[in-house]
């Protein structure tokens, strides 16, 4: 189970949605995120974590940052567009979702 799987699950609940482990090979992670795509679910991708060291640098707020890769690979291969959301946490007031897009 991947780092904070058990955590979004016992806080969704009966949510609406579905958490993909993406520990595992990364073939299966890939064809089960494929699949969520093909029967027309949105897929939620973290853009600002880097594991492994395989991530491609851009400029960013006045330095050099390292990005995923894997989200933009999964919008390129399926034609699915990508959306960029930032949440800001609010305290007791929720959380502000900014969202640009699709790219």
């Amino acid at each position: 189970m991947g780092l904070g799987s058990h955590q979004v699950r016992r806080d969704a609940g009966d949510a609406p949605y579905h958490v993909i482990d993406v520990e595992g090979p990364p073939i299966e992670v890939a064809t089960r995120i494929m699949a969520a795509l093909t029967a027309g679910h949105a897929v939620a991708l973290l853009g600002d974590r880097v594991f492994a060291g395989d991530g491609i640098g851009a400029p960013f707020l006045g330095a050099e940052a390292s990005f995923p890769k894997g989200p933009w690979a999964v919008a390129m291969l399926t034609g699915v567009p990508a959306v960029v959301t930032l949440a800001v946490p609010r305290g007791r007031k929720g959380t502000l979702i900014y969202a640009r897009g699709p790219i």
